[in-house]
């Protein structure tokens, strides 16, 4: 019986690890998205400040 609980256990463990990497890949996925954004707002920026010199 304890055996058994231990199994569900051990399943229900490796679930949520394999959850945590896959949103923790999403995030930093995410983050690296909106840092290219930034980037490309502030290049266009610059460029804009640019063509009104």
């Amino acid at each position: 019986m304890e055996d058994s609980k231990v199994r569900v256990l051990d399943s229900e463990s490796e679930k949520l690890r394999k959850k945590y990497v896959a949103l923790k890949k999403q995030l930093e996925q995410l983050y690296k998205e909106l840092e290219e954004q930034k980037m490309g707002v502030l290049n266009n920026d610059k460029l804009a400040d640019e063509i009104h010199v």
